[in-house]
């Protein structure tokens, strides 16, 4: 009878660790994957502001090459002159 009493207290205690690291590795494992999603979210929205900070300065870029007034008359004044130098030749 002590035999059988000391062996399932042997076992008990054997089940308890197992269990004992089971959850400590899914506590881990949780861990990693919360540190994994903040690090994913991080990323993402690092890559979101880094298109939008593209998006808008070629979009400045296009804005100042297709309306700036003065350069548009400069290209326009260089066109008529260069047109006046055909003709005259």
């Amino acid at each position: 009878m002590l035999v059988a009493k000391l062996l399932v207290q042997v076992l008990s205690e054997n089940l308890h660790l197992k269990r004992k690291r089971a959850f400590q590795e899914i506590h881990a494992t949780a861990n990693q994957m919360g540190n994994l999603q903040n690090k994913l979210s991080r990323l993402h929205r690092i890559l979101c502001n880094y298109t939008e900070d593209r998006t808008r300065f070629f979009l400045r870029l296009w804005y100042r090459k297709a309306f700036n007034v003065i350069h548009e008359n400069y290209k326009r004044n260089s066109l008529i002159d260069a047109n006046v130098n055909h003709i005259r030749r």
